[in-house]
């Protein structure tokens, strides 16, 4: 909520677990895009991202995300291609406008060398 009162924008929400986001609405109406939610990156978001990545024509920034690995889910199959760090998720963190992200790893996994990692993130 502050990122958008910061921007000066409405407060719209969608929930990124929803399998049937109105993307042509959004692309319609709207003039940009915030994702945020620190755990998006946990393999149960792999259809937002991959909804997003295919259907969102707009500006767009991610904050606040960061990895999110249970202590089972193996790490070597989800950084290379699978899991949740699939191409759509990769797509999504390289077109993005802006990435602010919880830790340095979540940047190196998402090869955003520019990601803005705050100070906060231990």
């Amino acid at each position: 909520m502050a990122i958008h009162q910061k921007l000066g924008e409405p407060l719209d929400c969608w929930n990124s677990h929803d399998r049937n986001i109105d993307f042509d609405s959004i692309n319609r109406n709207y003039s940009s895009v915030i994702i945020d939610g620190a755990g998006l990156l946990h393999p149960s978001f792999k259809p937002f991202w991959e909804s997003f990545s295919r259907k969102n024509k707009l500006p767009f920034i991610i904050w606040g995300v960061g990895s999110c690995f249970p202590d089972r889910m193996p790490l070597i199959g989800n950084v290379k291609g699978e899991g949740c760090f699939g191409k759509d998720v990769l797509d999504a963190f390289k077109n993005a406008d802006l990435v602010n992200i919880r830790d340095e790893y979540t940047a190196e996994l998402v090869a955003r060398s520019d990601a803005s990692v705050p100070a906060c993130r231990h």
